[in-house]
């Protein structure tokens, strides 16, 4: 664990590195699961979930 006593350069950069590190891993995994093959018989079983509450994030296929 990296404080911001320990040090700041550290702090300050992972700070607004991992942001941006989340939102890219998520763009890059997410952008292939809705394209072709991989849309029609795997994303799909997501997108048809009507139920929305606090654990539709858990309607997802097997190789999700």
């Amino acid at each position: 664990m990296i404080t911001w006593n320990e040090s700041l350069i550290w702090f300050v950069l992972l700070f607004l590195i991992v942001p941006v590190w989340s939102i890219a891993y998520f763009s890059v995994t997410h952008w292939p699961l809705h394209r072709g093959p991989a849309y029609t018989h795997v994303r799909s079983w997501h997108h048809k979930n009507v139920n929305v509450g606090p654990w539709s994030g858990l309607a997802m296929h097997l190789l999700e």
